[in-house]
């Protein structure tokens, strides 16, 4: 049930727009996104082994409460709890570790 809110909470979060309801980085969004310099700002695939600011969860927690400096991606410190920042990181991980499973019967399937 706790699985099914996350999930929940986490499409219609602030993220969706720009990294999508799959948190795949091809949000409505993510087209229109400028960094600081005014270039092309395409947002990260949340479900890749390791984003810009680290591979860690605590990398992804980092980005979530700070926001990047130089791109479109804001600070979320006041619009989440720390705890619902926690379920959202371990909700990306599960996605995470999806999309490996994935890849990895592709690769044994060819």
């Amino acid at each position: 049930m706790k699985e099914r809110a996350i999930r929940e909470e986490s499409s219609s979060s602030p993220r969706a727009p720009c990294h999508g309801e799959s948190a795949d980085g091809k949000g409505p969004a993510a087209a229109s996104l400028v960094d600081a310099w005014d270039q092309p700002a395409l947002p990260t695939d949340l479900r890749s082994p390791a984003i810009r600011s680290g591979p860690a969860l605590t990398d992804l927690y980092r980005s979530i409460v700070t926001g990047i400096d130089g791109t479109p991606m804001p600070s979320f410190a006041e619009a989440f709890t720390d705890e619902q920042r926690w379920e959202i990181v371990t909700h990306l991980a599960t996605l995470r570790g999806e999309v490996q499973r994935r890849k990895r019967r592709a690769e044994r399937k060819e």
